[in-house]
Parts: structure tokens; sequence; C-alpha cells
């Protein structure tokens, strides 16, 4: 068993059958075979990561969805930015429009409502200056 983000995340959550074989990315096993639970698997906000090399940056503050996402998913492990569960969304400052993190559902509807001082302070993305967009 792995503790990576996104590897076999339906056989942690206690589906009784132990892991055989080496780890594979959860995204990399074809739909047909994939635990039908559909929270099990992370999410990719809606985009295919690009073949290749990521750029280290992007020359403006409104990079495309694609870019965020897969960069952001890189930089936090394929988590949640507060929680171990898989990220779905792209969280953002409604007042200011920068891009704060990618968090899962069920944090992003907490976030407006409870105080996470340390994600606030320092956010995954806080440093990059990317308005959502």
């Amino acid at each position: 068993m792995t503790d990576d983000a996104g590897f076999a995340l339906c056989h942690v959550r206690g589906l009784g059958k132990p892991l055989t074989g080496p780890a594979v990315h959860a995204l990399s096993v074809p739909r047909a075979q994939r635990c039908k639970r559909r929270s099990a698997w992370p999410g990719t906000g809606g985009s295919v990561r690009p073949i290749g090399p990521m750029l280290k940056d992007w020359p403006n503050d409104c990079p495309p969805g694609w870019y965020v996402w897969w960069t952001l998913f890189e930089d936090q492990h394929g988590l949640c930015a507060l929680c171990t569960s898989p990220p779905h969304i792209i969280d953002h400052d409604h007042s200011t429009d920068l891009i704060r993190g990618l968090l899962c559902r069920a944090c992003n509807s907490y976030e407006p409502f409870c105080c996470f001082p340390a994600y606030a302070a320092s956010p995954p993305a806080g440093g990059r200056r990317w308005r959502y967009g």
C-alpha cells in the first residue's frame, strides 16, 4: 500500500482485498477497471494532463485552468490542501480573484464559513499570484 494520493484509494478505504504488484497512479487505470465508487478516484479538474514536462512558470498572471490544476495537483501531491481527500475544485479568493489551491468538495463548502489560518496565511498557490478566470 502507498501513501501517495491517488494510489489505490479504493483499497485504502477498506474494500478488503490486499493490494498486490507495483503501485500505479489511479488515473492510469482504465475507467472500466476502476471501482464504481466515484469518491474513490481523484479529480482531474476536467482536464487531461499534457504529455511532456510542464512549464516552470506561466508568462502572465492568468494561466489556463489545466495548467493551474496540474501544477497544483503535483505541488499538493494529489491531495486537498486542507485534508487528505482527492481535490476536485480550484479554490480562489472571491474578493481578489487570487487562486489559493485545490480543495475537495467538502472543504470547499466549509472554507467560507470556517477558519483555516494556516491555509489562509500560506496557500499552495499563494506565491504565484495567479488570478482565477
